[in-house]
């Protein structure tokens, strides 16, 4: 957090439980509804005299006390202080800094199971499963153009615009970079096996995750 002047640290707790932002915060992602994030970063202007009152000099004080003002289900995991030994720029945005985000997703393995003629499913080893996923997977990996995992970005951008009479091509804010996509592990819970796969990547268009999977 980038200290500053402001109000102090019980009310800059009181902004998080009301879902307000406190001055200055900025997320490195948020989540479509219905979806939960295990953890994020976060950026914000911290009030100064809050601090000097708690008489706090490290990041893992200072982390202890702004949780102690936080609800049990909210927890600040690490603080990072700008400080003569990191310079943190007052210009720093946590989702604009952001280099790459993760989605790890758990589905039943018997949903991915292939269909017969009668659109029945077919029970395979979880080798055989994790191998056939792989190759899907796969395919995902790298830039593309993903415009239909989303419902708001446009497939092709008219080159009528670029002053040329060519045929439409697919515009580029539907390129995304995925840096990895695989099957993380499969776990089972009530006796279910789950299917665990991870997906990183720089950035995702609205809804392109929950289409994908």
């Amino acid at each position: 957090p980038i200290i500053n002047k402001s109000s102090s640290i019980t009310s800059f707790a009181l902004q998080i439980q009301q879902k307000t932002n406190p001055k200055g915060m900025t997320r490195s992602s948020r989540t479509d509804k219905g979806v939960s994030a295990l953890g994020n970063v976060y950026s914000f202007l911290l009030p100064l005299e809050g601090v000097l009152k708690l008489k706090t000099t490290t990041e893992d004080s200072l982390a202890s006390a702004i949780n102690d003002h936080l609800p049990f289900d909210i927890r600040l995991l690490r603080a990072m202080m700008s400080n003569e030994q990191r310079q943190i720029p007052l210009s720093f945005n946590a989702r604009t800094c952001c280099e790459a985000r993760r989605y790890r997703y758990l589905i039943p393995s018997k949903v991915l199971f292939q269909k017969n003629q009668h659109e029945e499913p077919q029970k395979e080893s979880i080798l055989d499963l994790r191998k056939r996923l792989k190759q899907v997977l796969l395919q995902w990996r790298g830039t593309h153009s993903f415009h239909n995992f989303t419902n708001w970005k446009p497939k092709t951008q008219s080159n009528t615009e670029k002053g040329n009479n060519d045929d439409d091509q697919e515009s580029p804010s539907c390129f995304r970079h995925i840096l990895r996509c695989h099957v993380e592990d499969v776990i089972q819970h009530n006796q279910t096996d789950f299917v665990v796969i991870s997906i990183k990547g720089q950035s995702f268009l609205y809804h392109q995750i929950r289409k994908m999977m």
